[in-house]
Parts: C-alpha cells; structure tokens; sequence
C-alpha cells in the first residue's frame, strides 16, 4: 500500500472517531479539546496542537496540546 492510501486511512479513522465523539456533546469548548488530544497523539509530527478564539480584535488562546502557548496574540499579527 502506498504512503498516500496508508495516510488517507489514517485521516478516515480519525474523521470517524471525532464524529463518535462529537456526538456525546455539543459543547464547542470539549470539541476544540477532544479535537487537539485526538490530533497530538495520533499525528506524529504536530508539535503543538490547539486553537486561538478571537475576542475584542486579539486571538485567546483557547484549548491546546503541547507546550507553553502565548496567552493573548494581536489579531493581525498570527502566530507568536
């Protein structure tokens, strides 16, 4: 099998189990957390997995995995 196949199989599981999992709950707090634990473990090579919510023009961090992440980012700037 090749690397292409192997890696569209792996996205399909993990597509299959967040919809298991996002049916036990609506709450887009416990989806964002579920979502970067599912990605961090299973993808080798992510580094640091998690999102930033946009409040008053600044990106809050919100839930992550990984190490230590800026707090408050300017809205037009990205990633710190």
């Amino acid at each position: 099998m090749d690397n292409l196949a192997r890696l569209g199989r792996k996205y399909q599981r993990i597509t299959d189990q967040l919809k298991n999992l996002f049916s036990q709950t609506n709450d887009p707090t416990a989806r964002m957390a579920t979502i970067c634990a599912l990605l961090h473990h299973k993808m080798d090579h992510y580094f640091w997995t998690g999102f930033y919510l946009l409040k008053d023009k600044q990106m809050i961090v919100g839930p992550y995995q990984g190490p230590l992440a800026c707090q408050v980012l300017s809205g037009q700037k990205g990633v710190c």
